[in-house]
């Protein structure tokens, strides 16, 4: 009598006992899952009011364009594009941070792909032949046999971890696409640099090769007329001084032609024993362009190098996301 009184209250209890458990589990689980949680970063706004171009700039400035991925097209110069076209196509720098963007979108999609289902197939065959004659065979027949399974796996991101590896990882990609067009920004406005730099260093030798031979001109000129008596030894010298001045100038405007092509070898992947531009008279220089810059906040934001930074920001912003190795459960 007792033993059934017993059971009965067991059966009477046994709702409020197992609604109760759910709750503690509920309870239990919700608290697991904030404690594994983290605030996101949130960048600080600026709380000054911004104007939409510099004070001291003209019309002409805000109402410029911004320059494109190819600004160098703008000056006009087939041999400068081809320059810098070769140059991005053969420098190392360029190539190293590609990779490093192939690497970076390799792990986003590694990482991506852990919230959803894994299915793994598997397949085997098999024969066994016994190897005895047909009238024994039937004790130990010849076997064949063919197998076939599927396996199929998902991780529940109960504590938003995966997730949290996710945007890291693509903010990874994105800090290394922001370092490829760094990149390819240093390698073009260096191979633009060094060819102006090439450029004058031409015109300015032609120049001062051409004042050398008016003065050396002039100074042949005055030569005569001192044997005449037309002029004195004093005139001659001074002739002859100003013409060794310009002759003076001579070599070093060489030598920086000479080292500004062997840089442009250099950036170019070429030999420096052989030229790279040819020596032109009729370069012309290209004329200035009006390029809308804004206020420095929107000229900041176009820098490769801070679009990474920023980048590389969300990913420590989205790792922080991440919970503790033993901080949450783990459901599959």
């Amino acid at each position: 009598m007792a033993l059934h009184l017993l059971d009965s209250l067991v059966q009477y209890m046994k709702p409020f006992i197992t609604l109760s458990l759910h709750r503690a589990v509920a309870l239990a689980l919700l608290a697991t899952l904030s404690a594994c949680s983290t605030p996101p970063v949130q960048p600080p706004v600026p709380s000054v009011p911004l104007a939409t171009a510099f004070a001291q700039a003209g019309p002409s400035a805000a109402a410029g364009q911004v320059l494109d991925g190819a600004w160098w097209a703008g000056c006009g110069d087939a041999a400068l594009t081809a320059l810098i076209e070769e140059a991005l196509a053969a420098n190392q720098d360029v190539a190293i941070a590609l990779q490093r963007v192939a690497q970076a979108r390799a792990g986003r999609d590694a990482q991506g792909s852990r919230l959803w289902p894994a299915v793994g197939l598997q397949a085997s065959a098999s024969r066994s032949e016994s190897g005895l004659p047909a009238p024994v065979k039937q004790g130990q027949p010849d076997t064949r046999a063919l197998r076939a399974g599927v396996d199929v796996a998902w991780e529940i991101d109960l504590a938003g971890g995966v997730r949290a590896a996710r945007d890291a990882a693509q903010a990874d990609a994105t800090a290394a696409a922001a370092g490829v067009e760094g990149a390819r920004l240093l390698v073009a406005s260096e191979v633009a640099r060094q060819y102006f730099v090439l450029r004058g260093a031409e015109e300015r030798l032609r120049i001062v090769q051409a004042l050398a031979a008016a003065q050396r001109e002039t100074a042949s000129r005055v030569s005569s007329r001192l044997r005449e008596g037309e002029a004195s030894a004093f005139d001659l010298d001074r002739a002859s001084a100003e013409a060794d001045a310009l002759d003076s100038q001579v070599p070093p405007l060489r030598t920086l032609a000479g080292v500004t092509e062997t840089r442009l070898a250099v950036l170019l992947g070429r030999s420096p024993s052989v030229r790279v531009v040819g020596e032109t008279a009729a370069f012309a220089w290209p004329a200035a362009r009006e390029i809308g810059t804004g206020q420095p906040s929107e000229l900041l934001k176009r820098r490769p190098d801070l679009m990474a930074a920023g980048a590389r920001r969300g990913r420590v912003a989205a790792r922080a996301r991440r919970p503790a190795p033993s901080g949450g459960p783990s459901c599959s």
